[in-house]
């Protein structure tokens, strides 16, 4: 459900969210950052899912926001829209 194509507003910032072996690993790509993030469950439930990740030191929340067919990613101070399947 989680899984497909992401980017933010105009495109600045792209990301690909896979399972692999169910995980999900999600890729980020903008001209700044090459990055692979193994988010770890945390709640599942409802619409908002919440995943964590560990990030120089600290843990940084991940959140996918479910309504409907849209998904929105949050991800830092970036909300990225799923605009296609992968």
């Amino acid at each position: 459900m989680l899984t497909g194509l992401y980017e933010t507003y105009k495109g600045t910032m792209k990301a690909q969210v896979v399972s692999k072996s169910g995980i999900l690993q999600l890729e980020i790509k903008d001209k700044y950052t090459d990055m692979i993030i193994s988010p770890i469950p945390e709640g599942v439930e409802g619409e908002v899912k919440t995943f964590y990740t560990v990030q120089a030191g600290g843990k940084l929340t991940v959140e996918f926001i479910v309504k409907g067919d849209k998904v929105d990613l949050i991800y830092e101070r970036y909300r990225l829209k799923r605009v296609g399947s992968i």
